[in-house]
């Protein structure tokens, strides 16, 4: 894994839409407490089971999830978050497996420095990425209920051939 510098965290922030919304000076909090960092094809990210309080935004390129050894998900799409759901859990155990699928850029924050960000007296900002963390849980909650809708309908039709 490489960190690059703080240009290409600017320049990242900048770009994602998560930010869009916010002022420059927000912006410029933002890329105080986040790195970029660079990873490699086949280079774990997160280890299901260990420790992580870092929230990740993809940048460029694709991360396999993992539970076990089985891939469950292939994240593509530029924006995405990634170790949210354990940034937000009281325990911050990672659920699954991260690894790069190529080469790939994630925006990581410092999870200590972000929640004071998000503990600051400024109710509109911890308000909006409240609701940008919750917008992409639902869209990944939606994802995969297509997914078990259409596992139910093979097994079914496995189910009626047999």
């Amino acid at each position: 894994m490489i960190v690059l510098d703080e240009k290409v965290v600017g320049e990242s922030i900048n770009a994602l839409d998560f930010f869009k919304d916010f002022s420059e000076e927000t912006r410029t909090v933002f890329t105080k407490i986040c790195q970029v960092r660079q990873y490699e094809d086949g280079e774990w990210v997160i280890e299901e089971g260990d420790l992580n309080e870092t929230p990740y935004i993809l940048i460029e390129g694709s991360v396999n999830i993992l539970k076990g050894e089985n891939v469950v998900e292939t994240i593509t799409e530029h924006g995405s978050f990634i170790g949210e759901i354990s940034f937000a859990s009281k325990e911050n155990i990672s659920c699954a497996k991260v690894i790069a699928d190529g080469e790939v850029k994630l925006l990581s924050f410092n999870s200590k420095e972000l929640r004071e960000v998000l503990g600051m007296n400024n109710p509109s900002l911890k308000l909006s990425c409240l609701m940008k963390f919750a917008h992409n849980n639902i869209h990944k909650i939606d994802e995969t209920n297509v997914k078990i809708a259409s596992l139910m309908e093979q097994k079914l039709s496995l189910d009626n051939d047999s």
